[in-house]
This record gives structure tokens, C-alpha cells and sequence, in this order.
């Protein structure tokens, strides 16, 4: 029997502007496993089994003018360290990025599945050449 670990490497390479609040969205991936899961142009990545998750997040050429915040976020709430800021004038390029572990508890009447979202929450901003990539550890 083979084993594939489960691996997400979802990205955008062109201009996506995001408003306050809003999420990011990918449109391409890869995916291997199926512990995680995720369509092509999509904001939400479901991490489908229990275990531990390193998630990494990269936005090479973010535009805005005032602070650019990407967050993540699980389930609804923000990931504790698992953001990232620029603080841009017009006309300014900057680069956000995150790594963070993540664990999904193994839930004996709910199900163990956890949604995972990046956020813009800082201001308006253009975002290009943004990735992801979710490793399920163990």
C-alpha cells in the first residue's frame, strides 16, 4: 500500500482586489490525499480529519494604502499569530506572509472537519501572486 500525505498548494497569480473583511480567494491548486479539500477559486479549505496541519501563507505583491492585514482564520476565529501586516502608501508594493500549525481535535459526535479562511482585515487591498500550502503533519 502507498501512503500520499495529504497536501494543499492552492495560489492566485493575478490581481484580486479584496475589501475589508473579506476573503481570499485561490485559483488554482494541487492537491494530494484526502485529508484536505478545496476547489479551484475558492476562499474555504476544509481540513477533513484529525491531526496536525502546518499551514503557510504568502502574498508576494499586495497594493493598498494604509495597513494590509491577512489573517487566518478557523472555523470563524482568528488563528492567535497567524497574521500578517504592511503598512503601505500609494503606489507601494508589500509582501505578507504566515506559518502556523494548526490541530484538528478528533470530535466523537460532530465529526472532526475545520474550516480554514485567509482574510483581508486590514484595508482594501489588491493582492497578486498569493499562495497557500496546508502539510498534514500526523
Amino acid at each position: 500500500m502507498n501512503y500520499n500525505k495529504s497536501t494543499l498548494l492552492a495560489y492566485s497569480l493575478a490581481d484580486s482586489t479584496v475589501p475589508v473583511n473579506g476573503n481570499i480567494s485561490f485559483s488554482n491548486s494541487q492537491i494530494t490525499g484526502c485529508s484536505i479539500r478545496f476547489s479551484a477559486g475558492a476562499s474555504q479549505i476544509t481540513l477533513a480529519n484529525p491531526g496536525l496541519y502546518q499551514v503557510l501563507f504568502d502574498a508576494d505583491s499586495v497594493t493598498g494604502t494604509g495597513t494590509v492585514t491577512a489573517q487566518l482564520y478557523k472555523n470563524g476565529t482568528a488563528v492567535q499569530g497567524a497574521v500578517s501586516s504592511d503598512t503601505l502608501a500609494a503606489g507601494d508594493t508589500g509582501n505578507l506572509d504566515f506559518n502556523t500549525i494548526i490541530n484538528v481535535e478528533r470530535n466523537c459526535c460532530c465529526g472532526s472537519e475545520t474550516t480554514l479562511a485567509v482574510l483581508n482585515t486590514g484595508v482594501e487591498a489588491t493582492y497578486n501572486n498569493t499562495s497557500i500550502i496546508i502539510i498534514k503533519l500526523a
